[in-house]
């Protein structure tokens, strides 16, 4: 996830980069050079993925600053960090912006940011999710404990 501008333009250099190295990259060369057929076939697969990946999170950045996404939705209450940054960016704020407007210095929130919120506590997410002014509708499914998952989970605690 890119996370602000100076992340977005290392981004799309990146992209640049792997555009280019497809554009360079001649399987048949790299076959002739004595690289296995499977393996430059995987090089020039894994430059696709990459660039492939890139665009969409320059594609995604570039929805969330032209305010085309405000609504977000969380499988799992791990990923309320990655929804903030999301919220922050879409809101148009810089994380300058938003430790002004919270009354931390950025660079607590480029940290907080960098492993999106987990070192944060509930109250910090909270107070952050009222800086941004964002609203949260949430659903909490409690699934029956099977026996295999207490057993599992109670082999876990073994050291």
């Amino acid at each position: 996830m890119i996370r602000n501008d100076q992340e977005y333009k290392v981004t799309k250099t990146a992209l640049i980069s792997y555009e280019e190295a497809l554009a360079d990259f001649d399987i048949l060369k790299s076959i002739e050079r004595g690289v296995a057929p499977v393996i430059a076939e995987a090089q020039r697969t894994s430059y696709q993925r990459q660039a492939a990946e890139l665009r969409e999170q320059i594609e995604a950045y570039d929805a969330l600053k032209g305010g085309e996404s405000t609504e977000f939705s969380m499988s799992s209450f791990a990923s309320i960090g990655k929804e903030l940054i999301s919220a922050r960016i879409a809101k148009g704020l810089t994380q300058r912006e938003l430790a002004s407007l919270a009354g931390l210095k950025e660079q607590q929130i480029q940290r907080y940011e960098k492993d999106a919120y987990e070192t944060a506590n509930l109250r910090r997410l909270e107070y952050i999710a009222r800086v941004l002014d964002v609203n949260f509708i949430g659903k909490i499914t409690v699934k029956p404990a099977s026996d295999a998952f207490a057993s599992d989970f109670l082999n876990s605690l073994d050291p």
